[in-house]
């Protein structure tokens, strides 16, 4: 999923592809989160999902830096509202 929005917004992304980054990176997000919650339940950690989370939350935020400009993004960063 990361790979698939790095690659809409790659070169010269037109409204549509930018919309499908953001699917593409948010359902990413859910299912990071999911897992990250579930590792927590159990009171275990996992490296790479760490790894994963992080890497989908750069690919927001160079989609919401293309869709929207840096300051809006890093204001949606910041309270969490993507």
């Amino acid at each position: 999923m990361t790979n698939i929005s790095g690659l809409l917004i790659h070169d010269a992304p037109a409204p549509d592809r930018l919309t499908q980054a953001n699917m593409w990176t948010t359902k990413g997000l859910e299912v990071a989160e999911k897992a990250r919650h579930e590792l927590a339940q159990s009171r275990a950690t996992d490296a790479e999902c760490e790894r994963v989370w992080a890497v989908l939350l750069f690919n927001l935020g160079a989609v919401l830096e293309v869709r929207l400009g840096v300051p809006p993004s890093r204001c949606a960063l910041n309270l969490g509202g993507f």
